[in-house]
Order: structure tokens, then sequence, then C-alpha cells
């Protein structure tokens, strides 16, 4: 397949979806499949709840024990159950931080307060073809070694293709 043919392509593509404008539309039609903070939110709210209710059936339990004697089954059973209640208890706090932590290393999702930034992208394409050339090395190598890219992206042509519409 002929490089030209697949540079235009690709710069049609750019031209269109990134700096075309129907850029936010496109933006907010696809946020609900990136930003699922409710669904974390969801899940947090349902792992607390499941850890109030622990608590409470802890408490419930030690109520009935406290006074009990101690070689009696019931009371026994008693204990068996809070300890048992203890350990999930436990868990579920474990799975709470251990989301809270994942969530902090993670990068910031993209969400509607962020969606005037597109509104800056028109100006990009200008920007970096008269961007200088040490300046151009950096940011393309930043972005590699942010992407995980084992190749690095294509610089752009000194005149772009791109022709961006606001």
């Amino acid at each position: 397949m002929r490089e030209d043919l697949i540079i235009n392509a690709v710069h049609s593509f750019v031209a269109e979806r990134v700096f075309g404008q129907q850029r936010r539309q496109g933006f907010l039609r696809h946020l609900p499949q990136i930003d699922d903070s409710a669904q974390r939110d969801r899940h947090d709210q349902l792992l607390r709840s499941k850890l109030a209710d622990i608590t409470r059936k802890q408490d419930n339990s030690l109520r009935q024990a406290e006074d009990a004697d101690p070689r009696d089954p019931f009371t026994q059973g008693l204990r068996q159950r809070y300890n048992d209640l203890d350990t999930e208890r436990q868990a579920l706090r474990g799975s709470i931080v251990q989301l809270d932590a994942r969530e902090r290393q993670e990068p910031a999702r993209p969400g509607v307060n962020q969606v005037t930034l597109l509104d800056a992208l028109p100006h990009l394409a200008s920007t970096l073809t008269g961007a200088p050339e040490e300046l151009l090395d950096r940011l393309f190598d930043l972005t590699t070694s942010r992407s995980g890219a084992t190749t690095p992206p294509t610089k752009p042509p000194s005149r772009s293709p791109c022709q961006p519409t606001t």
C-alpha cells in the first residue's frame, strides 16, 4: 500500500475527528463509556454498606454473648459467628483500601469538565507545525515513553495537510 495514501487518510481522520467541529459531540457521546465514576461510587457504597452491616451483626453477637455462659454451645456459636464476621470485615476493609490506593495511582479520567480542552485542539496543528525541532523531539519522546509505544510516532511534516476547523 502506498504511504502517501495512508498519510492522507490519517491526516483526513485527524482533521475531521480531532480538529473538526464534531469533536465535542463525539467526546460527549463516548464519555459514558470512559467515565465510570458513577459505577465506582456505587461499588464503593456497596462495600461500605456491607461493612456497616457486618459491624452491626458483630455488635448484636457481642450483646448476646456478653452475659452468657462461655461453655454454653449457643454462646460458643455466637463467638464463632463473631470471629467469622470479623474475618469478613477485615477482608472488606482490605478491599476498600486496595481500591482507594488503585484509584489514587490511576491517571485522572476524562470528564465533562474537560470538554473545554477540546476547544484548544484546533490551535495544536499550527502550533506544532511552527514549533522548534528540539521541542518536537522532546514532545515525541515524552509521548512515546508515556504511551508505552515501541516505535516513536512520526513527526509532522513542516507543512501539515491537516486543516483544522474551529
